[in-house]
């Protein structure tokens, strides 16, 4: 819990630096649990929701390469 409201005090800080933060976010808690043996996600939810951040950091950066 600590570190999903740490993510939001260090996004504000990143602002006022000056840092473009997408605001999708992702926490995965018990880490060390969450992957096979071939470095792959168990669990296929987890998977889609990390590939849907990934998928909106690509989008939003064509929108800024375009800028």
């Amino acid at each position: 819990m600590g570190g999903l409201r740490s993510t939001l005090a260090i996004r504000g800080v990143l602002e006022k630096l000056g840092s473009v933060v997408i605001p999708q976010t992702f926490s995965l808690g018990a880490a060390h649990l969450a992957f096979a043996e071939d470095s792959r996600l168990i669990n296929a939810e987890v998977d889609q929701e990390v590939k849907a951040v990934g998928a909106a950091l690509v989008k939003f950066s064509e929108v800024l390469k375009k800028t």
